[in-house]
Parts: structure tokens; sequence; C-alpha cells
């Protein structure tokens, strides 16, 4: 599942929520917006920032095969880094630094 794809279902998933509980607090019917309602309509910013949470392993490793690396041996979080060791499209020994939450490569380097 793709980044944006799971931004959308914690968006909705968060708004559903907030819908239920101003249904089940008994909040206002009628046309007049209480400030329960505006909070469902505006959720507060920490809910709009919110940072995405990280990738699994399993998804860098679909992230990394889609872009021509193979046998991905290992997948390590390290300094807020994801450590992978694979193979390049062309064989050769790689170790490569990705970002935890959007999978992009920061850096990489060949091993010998």
């Amino acid at each position: 599942m793709n980044i944006k794809a799971r931004k959308m279902i914690a968006i909705a998933l968060i708004s559903g929520a907030m819908v239920l509980a101003g249904n089940v607090s008994g909040g206002s019917h009628g046309a007049s917006i209480n400030n329960k309602e505006a909070q469902m309509v505006n959720p507060p910013a920490a809910i709009q920032n919110a940072p995405e949470p990280y990738l699994t392993e399993q998804e860098i490793t679909q992230i990394l095969e889609s872009q021509g690396y193979t046998e991905i041996k290992k997948i390590e979080l390290e300094k807020g880094e994801y450590e992978v060791k694979a193979r390049d499209a062309d064989g050769r020994r790689v170790e490569i630094y990705a970002d935890p939450r959007t999978g992009e490569i920061l850096k990489s380097k060949y091993k010998e």
C-alpha cells in the first residue's frame, strides 16, 4: 500500500471516529454548527500534521524490488534510516539507506 493510500485511510478513520464520537455524545443535530462539530470538520493541527508511520520491511522490500534491487537480505533501522543490504540490477552488492516513512533512497554505497 502506498503512502498516499495510507494517508487517505488514516484520515477516513479519524474522520469517522470523530463523527461517531459527536453522534454518540449527543451533539447538536440542528442547522447551527457547535464547537465539537467544527472540530470534526477542521481536525486539530496535531492530527493533520501527525508523522507517517514507518513502512514495514515487506513494504521497503517491494519498493526496492520495483527499482531493480534483488537479494534483499538485511533490513535494519539505524540512526533513523533503514539500512538494507542487497544487489543492484547489475548484481553488485550494495548497501542502501532509505527513509523509513517514504522508502526514498537517501544514499547508497557499493560493497566489494
